[in-house]
């Protein structure tokens, strides 16, 4: 591969999907290449990147909800044809500009339909312009499962997609379970192993008393499990420890004032912030939801747990996952069936576990193991 490659990604609630394409530029400009990260999303600067990453800014959209039936623009604006056809061109500016001689979309086709607008037209420029020898998805170890939808995902991959990095373990999570099509898919399947800074982070974390850290990766969709985590706290075998609240940027100010209440003395609200690994690798349990991120980082970190899987609207996603982590151990709580008392059980459950958890999954560095794949694909 030489030097130049664009990633696009776009996060419509949380950032999980911005933070993996990060780490994948970082990767990239750390193996001594020209990296363009083209983010649709709203700016997180929680998200850190190397100085040598060229971060780029589209007009930024959102999911109006958890639904992700429509978008929504930086003013909460539904989006029509001029904005869309705005951001297309804005897009197709920026691949001239930049020239790479390998193109990443981030989930896409597995996923961010809506924005067939726009990558359709990026994908058919990369496909006719000599100068980009690959095109590749980057993809998790799941995706929402669309039967409706797989003929087309498939005829999209054969006709623009040189091959599909998936960053997972195939052993612990089979990429086909969700994707059982991909038999059919005319080029190159890897598995990376999972994409995360954990582990370089393993084991460092800081000196002060453990804590019990409760999150909900960006915040977004958090509400209901920091409700009852804080209602939960005082009946639990942890309440004498500190509670760390990471939540979103953007919760409103009377959610915070009612946790607080309801949580009492020892608990810390406080927004995301990028040590988020480092807390997570000193804490004494977690009680999370479980995206990809947050599901490599304890992997990585072997921090006892409690897990919420979200599960709004369609999504599947993180309901699939929390079924594996079930297998090694970790108390799950439904989305359903969240309440103070159920998640105070499965507190008290989480607490009895060793530190760190015993799991049987191979971890690899996914960073490397991506950054190897696309210079062995590329002439």
């Amino acid at each position: 591969m030489s030097g130049r490659v664009m990633i696009h990604v776009q996060h419509l609630l949380g950032v999980g999907h911005l933070s993996r394409a990060a780490q994948l530029a970082n990767a990239l400009d750390r193996a001594g290449k020209d990296v363009a990260l083209v983010s649709g999303g709203r700016p997180a600067p929680q998200i850190v990147t190397r100085p040598g990453v060229r971060r780029m800014q589209l007009p930024s959209l959102r999911a109006a909800d958890v639904s992700f039936s429509s978008l929504v623009d930086a003013d909460g604006q539904a989006i029509d044809d001029n904005f869309r056809r705005d951001r297309c061109n804005r897009l197709l500016n920026l691949y001239e500009d930049i020239r790479p001689e390998v193109l990443v979309t981030e989930l896409f086709p597995f996923g961010r339909r809506q924005l067939r607008f726009e990558l359709l037209p990026l994908l058919e420029l990369a496909r006719r312009d000599r100068h980009c020898h690959t095109i590749a998805c980057s993809v998790r170890d799941i995706v929402n499962q669309r039967p409706h939808r797989q003929g087309e995902m498939l005829e999209w991959l054969n006709r623009y997609y040189r091959c599909v990095v998936v960053h997972g373990d195939q052993d612990f999570i089979p990429f086909a379970d969700s994707a059982p099509f991909m038999d059919h898919f005319r080029g190159d399947l890897f598995h990376t192993g999972y994409l995360t800074n954990a582990i370089a982070s393993c084991g460092t974390g800081n000196d002060e008393p453990q804590e019990v850290l409760v999150s909900a990766g960006g915040g977004a969709v958090g509400a209901a499990l920091f409700e009852a985590a804080a209602a939960a706290r005082n009946t639990t075998q942890l309440a004498h420890l500190p509670w760390r609240f990471r939540h979103g940027r953007d919760e409103p100010g009377a959610n915070l004032d009612r946790w607080r209440e309801l949580a009492g003395a020892g608990a810390i609200f406080e927004p995301v912030a990028p040590d988020f690994t480092n807390r997570l690798a000193a804490a004494r349990l977690a009680i999370c939801q479980i995206g990809y991120n947050t599901a490599a980082e304890l992997l990585a970190t072997g921090t006892p747990a409690v897990l919420v899987p979200f599960a709004g609207g369609s999504e599947t996603e993180q309901t699939r996952r929390a079924d594996s982590f079930a297998r090694l151990g970790y108390p799950i709580v439904p989305e359903d069936r969240l309440s103070p008392e159920s998640l105070s059980r499965a507190v008290d459950l989480g607490a009895a576990l060793a530190q760190p958890v015993k799991h049987r999954v191979t971890l690899d560095d996914g960073r490397q193991a991506t950054s190897r794949i696309l210079r062995g694909v590329a002439p």
